[in-house]
């Protein structure tokens, strides 16, 4: 509520009281100052006359001529110190005459700052005088009307009072601010409710993908079709009640027929769908050895029970083509031109192949270097020999392979690896625009090349990122007290940044690695599986295997098959090697044990 008007006069009143003590205070403040500037004003007549009496005497000293004679020297000299004790004076004085002149200033810039404070605060008690009138003036109306007691008629003929309708007027304002308060606290309710639903909404929608909102398109249009196809079929089902029976008949027949022809067509499509298998064989890390570490006899030994493998498996298992996941020599990444053509040389006697077979290997970090070993020539070396790009795609059956140079993921823009993962994104473009459906419009995949609309397969040699092998599990898998050693990435495994790049461009139905020389399978995002391949090569691992795999556009099947335990391998030969030597000596007579039981059965025999 607001103050009466004679409230706000005795406030007026109290203000002009303080602003008068003001106003003498500052009287004062400005004697003080005048009486300031009369002693600085006589100081510095003083400094003035001291002055010019030194200036005189300086000139006195400088222009006095001396006569020299005998024993005046000491008098020559005290006038000399008088003259510097002086000086000294001298300047003493000017630096405190210059000191006396700015404080001189200031206080007269204070002196003029105070003027003209106090030419305002009179020009305020001016206003504030002339706004006390006007309101004692006010005041003087308020009280005779009050005590006149002015009434008003209603239009009702009532008699009301000022008194009254401000009353009136009050309750009306408090009863509109209680239903003003009660909207609000239901309106904060409201609000409040709608924000649970809309945060609870949000929570639903961060849990869906973009493709799921595609799909819901995709049942729109297709509901939209069935729909087409349900008034169709009524339309057909009228056009047929209309029809006589012997048409029906005759439809019956004719449904027969067709039925058996769907069912022919369905033999049909299993002996294409038994052609559109591919047989593929996977096998990782055949590690051919090198003139650097590699022993003779380790190289005679362990490189023809390889080749021998392999070619088994060829004869017996014929499959489409074979995948070597990366690590095909074991010093190709310090290996001088000579060796490379030599160990080239090795490699395609051991893995010869028929013509209906097609080989594929991939580049491993011992074929070029780790990457900071890595260099454009050794790459551009492997890739002339094997046909490999980072990036490629093959294409068989309808299924497709993504080859990975997984050295070159290590994500510091190296000429490489910018040139890799620039091939790999171009490719992830092209598979998904080819993996849309026909009904789905992007103009960023007018002009892309369609391919296959399979869902990819990954081919690289080092791991995606896991932490260790410790869920791995298998007879081939780590040893025990491997497991729980945990993986280096870059190193040992993909780091996690390249690995997330590789799925989410290409979003793979399988993934396929080697590196760890054992095997594993660990599953990605919950739906993506990764298989490990062990080595195949004996000097890695006492249990080689590879997996034979049956693989379709939609669906594949992966067996594994194990080679021989070398231990037992070596056993075996051990046992033969020395039943050999016994057979050899019993033979010519040279075992006396075997000699005697010889001489006996003879004599058994002849009695």
């Amino acid at each position: 509520m607001a103050l009466p008007s004679v409230h706000k006069c005795l406030q007026l009143s109290d203000e002009n009281e303080q602003l008068l003590k003001k106003l003498k205070k500052l009287h004062i403040k400005n004697k003080d100052l005048e009486k300031n500037m009369g002693q600085i004003q006589e100081k510095l007549h003083l400094q003035q006359l001291m002055h010019d009496y030194v200036t005189s005497r300086d000139v006195q000293v400088q222009t006095e001529t001396h006569v020299w004679h005998k024993g005046g020297y000491s008098k020559d000299l005290n006038l000399e110190g008088d003259s510097v004790r002086l000086l000294h004076m001298y300047n003493d004085l000017q630096k405190r005459y210059v000191k006396e002149i700015k404080t001189n200033q200031e206080q007269s810039e204070a002196i003029k700052n105070l003027t003209i404070k106090i030419h305002e605060l009179e020009h305020n008690l001016r206003e504030q005088r002339q706004r006390i009138e006007q309101l004692e003036c006010k005041t003087v109306s308020w009280k005779t009307s009050a005590v006149s007691g002015k009434r008003r008629r209603t239009p009702e003929g009532e008699l009301t009072s000022c008194r009254d309708i401000s009353e009136k007027k009050e309750s009306c304002c408090s009863k509109y601010l209680e239903l003003l308060l009660k909207e609000i606290k239901k309106l904060k309710k409201e609000n409040e409710k709608l924000s649970t639903e809309r945060r609870a909404l949000k929570n639903e929608l961060a849990g869906l993908d973009k493709d799921f909102f595609e799909e819901i398109e995709d049942l729109k249009l297709a509901v939209q079709e069935s729909v087409k196809l349900n008034n169709q079929y009524e339309k057909c089902l009228k056009q047929i009640s209309v029809i006589d029976g012997k048409g029906k008949k005759k439809k019956k027949k004719k449904k027969r027929r067709s039925h058996a022809e769907v069912k022919g067509g369905a033999h049909v499509g299993k002996k294409e769908s038994s052609t559109s298998i591919l047989k593929a064989i996977i096998l990782a890390d055949t590690h051919l050895l090198g003139e650097i570490q590699g022993h003779w006899l380790d190289k005679l030994r362990r490189e023809w029970q390889m080749e021998r493998s392999f070619q088994t498996a060829l004869w017996l298992l014929q499959p489409d083509i074979v995948f070597i996941l990366g690590d095909v020599f074991d010093e190709g990444k310090w290996s001088s031109p000579q060796a490379w053509t030599d160990d080239v040389r090795r490699f395609r006697k051991m893995f010869k192949h028929p013509v209906s077979t097609e080989l594929v290997v991939i580049v491993g970090n011992h074929d070029i270097g780790f990457h900071y070993e890595m260099t454009t020539y050794k790459v551009n070396r492997f890739e002339k020999v094997f046909n490999f790009t980072s990036g490629k795609l093959i294409t068989r059956k309808g299924i497709n392979f993504v080859l990975v140079n997984s050295v070159a993921m290590d994500g510091d823009g190296c000429a490489v690896c910018s040139t890799s993962e620039a091939k790999l994104v171009a490719l992830s473009h092209k598979l998904n625009c080819s993996q849309q459906k026909p009904n789905h419009s992007n103009k960023r995949c007018s002009d892309v090349e369609k391919l296959p609309a399979s869902e990819p397969i990954l081919l690289q040699h080092y791991p995606l990122y896991r932490k260790s092998d410790a869920e791995c599990s298998g007879e081939d898998s780590a040893p025990p007290e491997e497991k729980n050693i945990p993986f280096k990435e870059k190193y040992d495994v993909l780091s996690q940044e390249a690995s997330q790049k590789l799925i989410w461009w290409f979003h793979p139905r399988l993934i396929l690695s080697g590196h760890t020389h054992s095997a594993c399978e660990v599953l990605h995002a919950g739906k993506i599986p990764e298989i490990s391949v062990p080595s195949f090569s004996w000097r890695n691992i006492n249990n080689p295997s590879f997996i034979m795999g049956s693989i379709t556009p939609t669906d594949f099947s992966l067996h594994k098959c194990f080679l021989p335990y070398e231990s037992r391998v070596f056993a075996i030969y051990c046992a033969a090697g020395a039943l050999l030597i016994i057979l050899i000596l019993a033979h010519f007579q040279l075992l006396t044990p075997f000699y005697f039981a010889q001489r006996l059965i003879s004599k058994h025999k002849a009695v």
